[in-house]
């Protein structure tokens, strides 16, 4: 039998249960004041409400572009202007930035080194980007593989877990 996941619908606020191996791209884990530990789309979560911080300053706008936004382009199509502004609405855009710059990091890195084509990328891209928000063990229960082997998801994992030397 497969792992099940509860899912919050904000807009509703009904929790529904699917197999985890149904989740959407772009789901997150977290923790729902008065709904406890549930899965919900990031979308309905982040852009919405005021505006937490001013905008950036050119350097920084710089450095989201050149460590960021250019690395994903292809798998993650964001302007430089959405990324400013998703991390405007952010609490801690400090974090939210390194998060993003680790998976750009690791995703151009193994992504080279494995020799990806543009579908095998995608699905890395999906990998990494759930390995910042599920536990290790259940990525591969989240992302439904089409075009990376076990192995090679396995791998995509461990590169975007690995501590730097």
């Amino acid at each position: 039998m497969s792992k099940t996941v509860r899912v919050h619908d904000p807009a509703t606020g009904k929790i529904h249960t699917i197999p985890a191996a149904e989740l959407a791209p772009g789901m997150v884990e977290a923790d729902v004041e008065g709904v406890g530990r549930v899965w919900i789309n990031s979308a309905a979560v982040k852009g919405g409400g005021e505006l937490k911080h001013p905008p950036f300053e050119p350097e920084l706008r710089d450095f989201i572009e050149r460590e960021i936004q250019k690395p994903l382009a292809e798998v993650w199509s964001k302007t430089l202007a959405q990324w400013e502004d998703n991390f405007r609405h952010d609490a801690e855009p400090e974090q939210e930035i390194g998060l993003w710059c680790r998976i750009a990091e690791r995703f151009a890195e193994f992504s080279k080194s494995e020799g990806l084509n543009q579908a095998q990328r995608q699905e890395c891209f999906a990998i990494m980007l759930h390995c910042s928000t599920v536990p290790p063990e259940q990525i591969l229960e989240v992302v439904t593989l089409k075009t990376l082997t076990r192995e090679q998801a396995q791998r995509a994992i461990e590169a975007y877990l690995k501590t730097k030397d």
